[in-house]
């Protein structure tokens, strides 16, 4: 009992260090054990280390954590009703509503429902596993490790497109720029792009994309408006 209310105190007390960041902005966060939290663009964390837990809650957007090693205290990441679960490990967290996607790509990591009723097991993952939880489940896929750290290319503050429909190249974008692209034409949608592009100038990616894709492009009220030729 002891224990389970230790843990309860962690994930509800408004104690601890509270951290966010803007759209398009980021930080890197040194804590007291050595580990290192990365924030990704529009993001918050709340971090609580203690003499028997290392703790954050995500409370929305992404973050990229380097673990250090510790096996008497759990780094524990909770996001929505998952609970990430490390001891020395690289990977990160990214939550929308109740979407969990998380990318390792050293040690292992362990998924698991913050409801101890539910009868899921926890999902294991090693390098290169990429998951996403909805809630209703975890599903995991196994990935070359470049192409996992190609997934996390935003801490160099990159988007990495490979073969990748455009409408998921513009959501990318636009957890980015405060200046939205709109798809207003279903045909151009799913078109394939792929490239290197900064993840803060939509800008300059709309542009390769005009000149490469039959997409003409058109700027209203504060949004670029995308469209087929």
């Amino acid at each position: 009992m002891c224990a389970s209310g230790a843990i309860a105190w962690y994930f509800y007390s408004p104690h601890g260090a509270s951290y966010e960041t803007v759209i398009g902005g980021m930080e890197a966060i040194p804590l007291s054990d050595g580990s290192h939290v990365t924030l990704n663009s529009d993001s918050e964390v709340q971090v609580v280390v203690t003499a028997n837990e290392r703790g954050v809650n995500l409370n929305h957007g992404e973050a990229f954590f380097e673990v250090a090693k510790d096996p008497t205290r759990p780094f524990i990441v909770k996001a929505g009703h998952e609970r990430v679960i490390a001891v020395g490990t690289q990977f990160s967290v990214r939550r929308e509503g109740d979407q969990v996607d998380v990318v390792v790509i050293e040690g292992q990591v362990r998924v698991e429902r913050d409801n101890h009723s539910s009868s899921a097991p926890p999902a294991l993952l090693a390098p290169g596993s990429v998951a996403r939880s909805d809630g209703q489940g975890v599903l995991v896929q196994e990935k070359p490790l470049p192409e996992a750290e190609a997934i996390l290319s935003w801490r160099l503050g990159f988007l990495v497109f490979h073969e990748t429909p455009l409408k998921e190249a513009v959501a990318q974008f636009n957890r980015y720029n405060i200046r939205k692209i709109i798809i207003d034409d279903p045909k151009v949608a799913n078109l394939k792009i792929g490239g290197n592009f900064k993840s803060t100038n939509s800008e300059a990616f709309v542009r390769l994309i005009e000149s490469g894709l039959p997409i003409r492009a058109e700027h209203q009220d504060g949004q670029i408006i995308l469209r087929g030729e």
